[in-house]
């Protein structure tokens, strides 16, 4: 668990709440728009919580040195996975460096546009 509020230097709490995952330490942010529609690798993966609703936050085998932010659907696909696979599986399976997919931009039925993540067998 994080330090309490009291015991953290305010320079402590504030880099506490700018960093969201494990994952974005010492990462620079990539943009979805930079590797959407291109073939990626996903090395890893965070969900965490902000604002009260799940976020999750991805690493790449071709940008290993940044981190993505996903999306809604995105993370709802992270959170399947884990509750599917469970946290140590699923490691497992991505340590294999074989998660290749390719973010496309799809639109729901309503019009909303949205990132798809789609699987290359």
């Amino acid at each position: 668990m994080a330090q309490s509020k009291k015991t953290m230097t305010l320079a402590e709490f504030v880099k506490s709440r700018q960093t969201l995952s494990p994952l974005m330490e010492g990462r620079e942010k990539l943009e979805t728009k930079d590797i959407k529609d291109k073939e990626i690798t996903i090395t890893d993966f965070d969900i965490f919580n902000f604002r009260g609703r799940p976020a999750g936050v991805f690493i790449t085998a071709e940008h290993p040195d940044k981190f993505t932010f996903s999306g809604q659907v995105i993370t709802s696909i992270f959170e399947d996975i884990i509750n599917a696979y469970g946290e140590d599986n699923y490691k497992a399976e991505l340590a294999k460096g074989e998660f290749k997919c390719k973010l496309t931009t799809k639109k729901s039925e309503s019009g909303f546009s949205y990132t798809n993540m789609e699987v290359i067998a």
